[in-house]
């Protein structure tokens, strides 16, 4: 799943960061938010990569459950609603700057670098950005 072990840790270390903040705030959340993104992101990279020859990582998991988390405190927690912003801002750059080549490789194996997958980055996103919306709109209705 991982190409190296720093990769795999940097991916652990924020995926427990960002998921354990979404759970603290709601489980229900947490589990419709990762139920969204493992049904979403493999097909849309197979879809948009069909040549792709290894996949590894699960960033695009960690970038929804960041961006979900930002949105969550920018809307719960007033003291926190710069850093929420900030993340928000931070992660949408970092998407747009991979996307115009301009990124950086993640890691490298051997001679090759890995380049970061950001079709798994912004689907995690979209899915994140759909459930808030979803959440929000069933929370008003109610």
């Amino acid at each position: 799943m991982h190409f190296t072990p720093g990769h795999l840790i940097f991916n652990l270390l924020g995926l427990t960061l960002a998921a354990g903040l979404v759970e603290v705030q709601s489980r229900r959340h947490m589990c419709e938010l990762t139920g969204l993104m493992l049904l979403v992101i493999g097909p849309v990279l197979f879809l948009l990569h069909p040549d792709m020859a290894w996949y590894g990582g699960m960033s695009g998991l960690v970038y929804g459950y960041a961006f979900y988390c930002a949105l969550l405190f920018n809307k719960t927690q007033p003291s926190l609603k710069w850093l929420s912003i900030l993340v928000l801002m931070l992660i949408i750059l970092k998407i747009l700057l991979d996307s115009l080549g301009l990124g950086f490789a993640v890691t490298s194996v051997g001679a090759a670098e890995l380049q970061s997958m950001t079709t798994s980055h912004a689907a995690g996103v979209l899915m994140a950005t759909t459930l808030y919306i979803l959440r929000s709109r069933l929370g008003s209705a109610a």
